[in-house]
């Protein structure tokens, strides 16, 4: 009975104070005493339930908030991994469209019979320096000594043939050796400017090639390409060699003719800033390939020179080459001439 009337009392006075509070908040005018007292005792309780419940929503809201900001940061990260991998692809994709620009000029310029061969491998020395070029041709395709160039100047030679794949040692390697001749700026341009046709006409074909390799035969198209001039001047001549630093692609030349005569028969002294190009001489490189400048007059015994030459190509952003089957053929003596033709038995028509 005792615990019932308890039970009844606390039930009583749960709805008779929020009863009395809400009269209180909802009385205008001065406050009686009763209201006032309940006022200040409940003013407290108040401020902290209201505490605990804008902790809670905050809370909830931050929660919810966050869930919807790592959703969307899922979505940002998806999106630019996508355009990460895009734009990795398009410049790829612009890398082979310049590789294959490069070998059309090449073969427009090239009189003799060319093979295109893509870069696969580069391995480099302790100096991040190119030792030598891996080509996707094998030993159906090419053979050891054959030439490989590029648009800009020679690369070097085939040194092995393996399977479908070869290597190509640089002329920076000790074992290169490449007859060529100097000649002055000034005189180099005078032969870009009578004969920008560089080395020769070269075949048309398609630049198309199949399994990821680049075709035989480039297209002839037409620019300009400062590697290929016209057949070299009569400066001087000298063996150029691979000096094999790991740390540069510097060559020299050996036996470099102290001084040589120019067409119009003066003197032509070897002096940094000499453009070297290829004589054509040993049947492998075809005449007026530019290989480098001259960086550095090393020695002078009177008789001949030793300069350091710095090539032209830079082997390290090479991606396709060309390949020289053979040696461009003899140039024709009488190309320029016009000659009529002979009467054919005795007359000529009407």
């Amino acid at each position: 009975m005792r615990r019932r009337l308890v039970d009844w009392a606390l039930t009583g006075v749960l709805i008779l104070v929020p009863a009395l509070v809400l009269r209180a908040s909802l009385s205008r005018g001065a406050p009686s005493l009763l209201d006032e007292a309940l006022l200040r005792i409940t003013a407290p309780l108040q401020t902290g339930v209201s505490w605990v419940i804008e902790g809670i929503g905050g809370t909830w809201s931050r929660y919810v908030a966050l869930v919807e900001v790592e959703a969307e940061n899922r979505e940002l990260r998806e999106d630019n991994e996508r355009l990460r991998r895009e734009l990795a692809a398009m410049t790829r994709r612009a890398y082979d469209v310049a590789a294959l620009e490069d070998l059309a000029v090449v073969k427009k310029r090239t009189p003799a019979d060319t093979l295109g061969a893509r870069v696969i491998g580069a391995p480099l020395s302790s100096q991040f320096r190119v030792l030598r070029l891996k080509i996707d041709r094998g030993n159906r395709e090419v053979a050891t000594d054959m030439p490989v160039i590029t648009s800009e100047g020679p690369v070097g030679r085939v040194d092995k043939v393996y399977g479908d794949y070869a290597d190509v040692v640089l002329i920076s390697d000790p074992s290169s050796r490449i007859d060529v001749v100097l000649r002055d700026p000034a005189q180099a341009a005078a032969h870009t400017s009578s004969a920008p046709g560089a080395i020769g006409a070269g075949g048309a074909g398609s630049a198309t090639g199949s399994g990821g390799a680049i075709s035989p035969s480039s297209p002839s198209t037409p620019g300009a390409a400062g590697a290929h001039a016209s057949a070299p001047s009569s400066g001087p001549r000298g063996l150029l060699v691979g000096l094999g630093r790991p740390d540069s692609y510097a060559c020299k030349i050996e036996w470099l003719e102290r001084q040589g005569r120019t067409r119009a028969g003066t003197e032509a002294k070897v002096k940094v800033g000499d453009e070297v190009v290829t004589s054509g001489l040993g049947a492998s490189f075809p005449a007026g390939l530019v290989v480098g400048k001259v960086s550095k007059i090393i020695g002078d015994d009177g008789m001949f020179q030793s300069v350091e030459v710095e090539p032209t190509v830079d082997v390290s952003r090479v991606r396709a080459v060309m390949v020289l089957l053979a040696p461009p053929p003899p140039p024709d003596p009488d190309a320029r001439s016009r000659r009529r033709s002979e009467p054919a038995f005795g007359a000529r028509p009407l």
